[in-house]
């Protein structure tokens, strides 16, 4: 994947790495509330059928930051504390969270409620996770020229990381379909990013941020190009995808293919005629494929790069049906996704 997702600060971490006698009960306690929230921010997420935005979010605001020269330890803060932004939204009720059309003044006030919500919530508990995600979510929403809430803050006494957390979550919330609308492609979104430059967004923030992503998508072509390690790439849209993919069922080589989907990357492990393993965004097996198919109707095109690769059981196997059944039966659940949307 291109990025990977933290759950816990690297003291934590170093601490549960040990032995189970010697954890302090604080930390203990403290990573038992962090799963927790984990869990919460999951639950939301399913309810926005938003699956992995909190783990984009903690994972582009920390390349946000190390971007603009923060230290390690903030950077790995951030990007721990970050998915927790919007945790106060399991207390918005379902009538206005999922609402189809644009919310009313009382909705919307109602809506904004969250980051009280979940500045509360975060509030129970004493590591540098929760203190920084607590802050990150009081401040998320605030704007550089005042005109954010809850408390119009401006400039900088908005606390960079709120300030980072704010571009970034508007960003990916963009590229996501939301009830009332479709998702932007990636360069609507940046345009939009960049339109608010020095009106809600700190224009050095923004500048970093496209640096940033240019940067992330200039990697993966050059990956692509590379004659020495590849045999095949180029670019595919959803029909061809599936055409390349099948034609793979009739092919006794092993391989392995990167699709690049916007700035996530899906991996499907091919032997003999069988994709026997896939990732991509934090799912495994059938169900990153499944995942696949449906992210993969948002994209007019997608790079992708097919490598030789032997089967030494170095990759776990967890597909085992054949792929023109899964591939028809999650063509039948995005068709059934789009039917009841």
């Amino acid at each position: 994947m291109l990025y990977s997702a933290g759950t816990m600060s690297s003291r934590i971490h170093k601490v549960l790495a040990a032995d189970v006698e010697t954890v302090p009960h604080e930390v203990a306690e403290a990573n038992t509330r962090l799963q927790a929230l984990e869990q919460l921010v999951h639950t939301a997420e399913n309810r926005l059928d938003e699956s992995g935005h909190a783990r984009r979010v903690g994972e582009l605001s920390g390349m946000l930051a190390q971007k603009i020269g923060m230290l390690e330890d903030e950077v790995s803060l951030i990007r721990q504390a970050a998915p927790l932004h919007d945790v106060g939204i399991i207390g918005i009720p379902d009538r206005i969270l999922l609402k189809p059309g644009r919310l009313t003044g009382d909705e919307f006030a109602h809506m904004r409620r969250h980051v009280d919500i979940g500045s509360k919530m975060l509030s129970y508990g004493d590591s540098e996770v929760l203190d920084m995600a607590k802050m990150i979510a009081k401040t998320h929403h605030e704007r550089i020229d005042g005109s954010g809430y809850p408390n119009h803050l401006k400039g900088d006494n908005i606390p960079v990381a709120g300030q980072i957390v704010a571009l970034v979550d508007f960003f990916d919330t963009l590229t996501r379909r939301r009830p009332y609308r479709a998702a932007y492609a990636i360069e609507e979104a940046l345009n939009k990013v960049k339109r608010r430059a020095g009106t809600e967004f700190n224009p050095m923030l923004v500048t970093a941020f496209m640096r940033s992503l240019t940067e992330a998508r200039q990697r993966l072509q050059d990956k692509a190009r590379s004659p020495k390690e590849f045999r095949m790439q180029g670019s595919v849209d959803t029909d061809t995808l599936f055409d390349l993919l099948l034609s793979l069922a009739h092919n006794r080589k092993s391989g392995r293919l990167g699709l690049y989907l916007g700035f996530s990357e899906a991996l499907l492990y091919v032997h003999e005629g069988q994709v026997i393993h896939a990732e991509y965004e934090g799912e495994s097996g059938e169900a990153a494929v499944a995942k696949l198919v449906v992210q993969a109707q948002r994209y007019v095109q997608m790079d992708f790069v097919l490598e030789p690769w032997e089967f030494d059981g170095d990759v776990h196997i967890t597909i085992e049906i054949p792929l023109q059944r899964l591939l028809l039966s999650s063509a039948v659940a995005v068709d059934e996704q789009l039917a009841a949307n």
